[in-house]
């Protein structure tokens, strides 16, 4: 990639999503937010994304990842998340914003509080080809 093209085009937060028309718990403040997860009865991240890792090291930043853990369902992706809010298996989802808005039957409850949230940025760029020598063929 061409160093000099490389651009940002767009920032994203980490999110909750709650299925489409369900209850709106209070996230608003981070004790808001803390009441709420240790008030549902599940819930579903992806885990090997990058708002997943986030979020379980913020589980244990914030002093609950014990409490948590039999609230888990785990998923892989953010779009099995999506599934999983949409179909009533899990209360609460915690992926991107951008891919909560993008999950059928799920709306965002909103962004995690300012204290808390995670950014990921996505960049784009021009590629460089790399020359390579082509041997003859006599």
């Amino acid at each position: 990639m061409d160093g000099a093209s490389r651009v940002s085009l767009a920032r994203s937060g980490v999110g909750i999503g709650i299925r489409k028309g369900g209850p709106r718990p209070d996230i608003g403040t981070p004790d808001a937010f803390k009441r709420t997860l240790l008030s549902t009865k599940s819930i579903s991240w992806a885990k090997e994304g990058q708002s997943g890792i986030y979020f379980a090291g913020l589980l244990e930043r914030i002093g609950i990842a014990e409490q948590m853990k039999p609230k888990v369902v785990p998923a892989a992706t953010g779009t099995e998340v999506g599934k999983l809010v949409a179909s009533g298996q899990v209360e609460l989802g915690v992926i991107l914003v951008n891919e909560l808005m993008a999950a059928p039957g799920v709306e965002v409850l909103g962004p995690l509080p300012p204290e808390l949230q995670n950014y990921t940025v996505f960049h784009a760029g021009v590629g460089v080809a790399r020359r390579t020598r082509r041997r003859q063929r006599r």
